[in-house]
């Protein structure tokens, strides 16, 4: 089998995380890197064999046949870096949000798709185990008929009062508390139980920023009578790490997750599951599935390995496709209008 032919466009710390991980992969060869740093691209042509460097992207495509890019840059850079990529039929993972605009999402969806080119998101939660087994539960109705849900992430970002010159402080650039952190949260609601049909009560607080939300929570309602609520906080000092919780209560149970375990209450026992009556708890370790490289978490290097898995066979479904993607800034955007409609006094 011949080895994919791989770029990673931006070497900051999730390109480094990505680098070292597809670096890993017996079936893919990095064949160049793109960041503005000379300091970057000066360590990296010194220390990394055969790795062409490049402060443009634009000079990437026209010097190198590529099969394949990882898109690490801030998200304003995402959709043109896409857009391209595909008009020389490469495959793409990006980095979330991978644009910032439902209507860019939907192209580049449909773009894709016609080429027959594989697309991936980097929504990491879609292949964290714990998450996993989560789905698998509310799929094989352990918990019964999901009746409210509560998603939440946390992390300590922004913990202090800037100048508003970064692309964190833009909501233009792919910044703010929504679309850097709140992604996640609304992504795994999406990927768990569906997007919802209608947003309400959102709320937007700023805490340090100055141009954007700090802290989001919204209520998410469906037509089946399910609701739940996203809480999210990216200057929330008390979390070491980011931090993932989504907690559902279903007419048969309940479960509480996070990256690392789940504790799943039933009113009555599912012996085929080995649960029983009351509270079971899961951890980590007991449904994990063993990743060749580790950096950060198992579901890092499970994501990049599955978009690897789809290029070599087209008949695997992409687990976090740009049409994905898009129903997540569906959802993000109707946070926004509610927002701006409803929750300003």
């Amino acid at each position: 089998m011949n080895k994919i032919k791989v770029g990673i466009i931006g070497i900051g710390r999730m390109g480094i995380t990505h680098y070292s991980i597809i670096n890993s992969h017996p079936n893919v060869t990095i064949k160049a890197v793109v960041d503005t740093s000379s300091l970057i691209l000066s360590l990296m042509g010194k220390y990394l064999n055969g790795v062409n460097t490049y402060k443009d992207y634009k000079e990437l495509f026209i010097k190198e046949e590529l099969d394949a890019i990882i898109i690490c840059t801030p998200p304003t850079l995402h959709y043109p870096i896409t857009k391209e990529a595909a008009d020389h039929n490469i495959h793409v993972f990006s980095e979330k949000p991978f644009t910032t605009k439902i209507q860019l999402g939907l192209e580049l969806a449909n773009y894709f798709e016609k080429k027959e080119l594989v697309n991936q998101v980097g929504y990491v939660n879609r292949f964290n185990d714990v998450f996993k087994k989560t789905k698998e539960l509310i799929e094989k109705d352990i918990i019964g008929k999901v009746i409210r849900f509560k998603s939440e992430m946390y992390s300590r970002t922004i913990t202090k009062t800037d100048e508003g010159n970064t692309w964190r402080d833009s909501r233009a650039n792919g910044g703010g508390a929504i679309f850097e952190v709140a992604s996640h949260a609304i992504d795994l609601v999406n990927y768990l139980i569906g997007k919802p049909d209608k947003i309400t009560g959102s709320s937007l607080t700023q805490i340090y920023s100055k141009n954007v939300e700090d802290a989001v929570n919204a209520t998410l309602l469906y037509k089946n009578g399910t609701s739940g609520t996203i809480n999210v906080n990216w200057s929330d000092e008390s979390f070491r790490k980011p931090t993932n919780k989504i907690e559902l209560y279903g007419s048969k149970g309940k479960i509480l997750a996070d990256q690392h375990g789940l504790k799943i209450f039933l009113k009555t026992g599912v012996p085929e599951y080995n649960l029983r009556a009351g509270w079971n708890t899961l951890y980590i370790t007991d449904v994990f599935k063993p990743v060749p490289f580790y950096v950060r978490g198992n579901e890092f290097t499970s994501q990049l390995y599955h978009f690897i898995d789809c290029i070599n066979n087209k008949q695997i479904k992409n687990l976090c496709s740009f049409r994905d993607g898009t129903e997540t800034l569906e959802v993000i955007e109707a946070i926004f209008n509610d927002y701006e409609q409803n929750g300003r006094f």
